[in-house]
């Protein structure tokens, strides 16, 4: 339902990062509209996504980019 990002942008930019060695996590939700993870409002919120911001800061967090 992503009309702003073809998935298949996604994939080939993981793809060259992993080429580049860039450290790079991946989590495709089968549906919603763009940004939907960044979306915290319990009545904006997809139950599906809701994990998103978590593991965004947990990889941060893991390569030492977020304090």
């Amino acid at each position: 339902a992503d009309n702003a990002v073809d998935v298949c942008n996604t994939y080939r930019y993981v793809t060259r990062l992993r080429e580049l060695l860039i450290p790079t996590e991946l989590h495709v939700f089968p549906f919603g509209k763009h940004g939907l993870g960044l979306a915290n409002a319990p009545q904006r919120v997809a139950p599906h996504v809701m994990p998103w911001s978590e593991l965004m800061i947990k990889w941060l967090e893991l390569y030492e980019y977020f304090d």
